[in-house]
């Protein structure tokens, strides 16, 4: 049985069966995050708990899965941790704090916030042509979540490299780094997520499932409140300067900063 939900807040929501399927919907802004979009998943992750959901899968319309956050959104609030509704950590601490398994179907480019999505997932389908890049640096801005949980996945002085050089980790080389769990063929990331999302739902005890899942995070904590605080510890000037050049099309001018 499926139970679609139309969402004008740019995504849709489906329950298929005992898997929850969650798409990014706002190509036009290429699936970056929205406030919207932020409460949106929140809100229905939380309601599907109720719904008979064992699975949850996210994907994406399009040809981009995540652009990363909104620029405006970014400007307008996330970088001084004021709005902590809607900011992306409350997505990305929810999904890792989820007790039922989180599939991402990566089927595009994945940058910046859309990174730190995959890495709240337990299991990422990457299709071939799809890569992965952390740009946030070069805007005097830092990547919060990926500082707390991508060194765990790769190891310290690789995220540290792919923060810094901030260049993009095709899908092969992030299906060998850990980054993605599988490689898949171009077209083939959703139906195989939603066909292994499937086989979960009905093959695995519920209480192995959350058993293990807490103790992974356990043993690999993630310092949330650290999330939340660390962009409010680059200099307020650095970041406006990034995200301004950013919308204004330019290269931004950190020379004075040094």
């Amino acid at each position: 049985m499926t139970e679609t939900s139309e969402n004008s807040s740019g995504f849709r929501s489906e329950l298929r069966g005992h898997v929850l399927l969650l798409t990014l919907d706002d190509v036009a802004h290429r699936n970056a995050l929205s406030r919207s979009i932020v409460r949106g998943f929140v809100d229905t992750i939380i309601r599907s708990r109720s719904q008979g959901a064992r699975v949850i899968v996210i994907a994406a319309a399009g040809s981009v899965f995540c652009a990363g956050a909104n620029v405006n959104d970014l400007a307008g609030g996330w970088m001084a941790a004021n709005d902590p509704e809607t900011d992306p950590v409350t997505l990305f601490q929810t999904l890792a704090e989820e007790r039922r398994l989180v599939i991402a179907a990566v089927n595009g480019p994945t940058l910046g916030g859309g990174v730190e999505l995959t890495l709240s997932c337990d299991v990422v389908f990457a299709e071939q042509d799809a890569f992965f890049c952390l740009p946030e640096i070069g805007l005097g801005v830092v990547p919060n979540t990926a500082l707390a949980r991508l060194s765990g996945i790769v190891g310290p002085r690789k995220a540290l490299e792919m923060i810094v050089s901030r260049r993009r980790v095709k899908a092969a080389e992030a299906a060998e780094i850990g980054l993605a769990t599988q490689l898949v063929s171009s077209g083939e990331a959703l139906s195989l997520a939603l066909d292994f999302a499937e086989k979960i739902a009905v093959e695995v005890s519920p209480g192995a499932l959350r058993v293990s899942k807490e103790y992974i995070n356990k043993y690999e904590s993630t310092d949330w409140k650290g999330v939340r605080v660390s962009p409010t510890e680059v200099p307020h000037e650095e970041w406006q300067e990034g995200i301004r050049a950013f919308s204004e099309r330019r290269r931004p001018d950190f020379d004075r900063f040094w």
